[in-house]
């Protein structure tokens, strides 16, 4: 019974903390997006190269 209890805590516990890690994630990328001072790299349309083109142009 008390190992049953504990895996099951322990469940509970590891299946809230993603789902506050996933939220304040969220969050902040909306803030991000959100935020016209500094260019977003996550809109699509980003004056700047974004994280594909970075990757597929490895020289710039």
């Amino acid at each position: 019974m008390n190992t049953s209890l504990l895996i099951f805590f322990l469940a509970m516990f590891s299946l809230g903390a993603f789902l506050v890690f996933g939220v304040v994630s969220k969050k902040r990328t909306e803030q991000r997006l959100k935020r016209e001072t500094v260019p977003s790299t996550l809109a699509k349309d980003s004056p700047g190269p974004g994280a594909v083109e970075r990757l597929d142009n490895p020289h710039s």
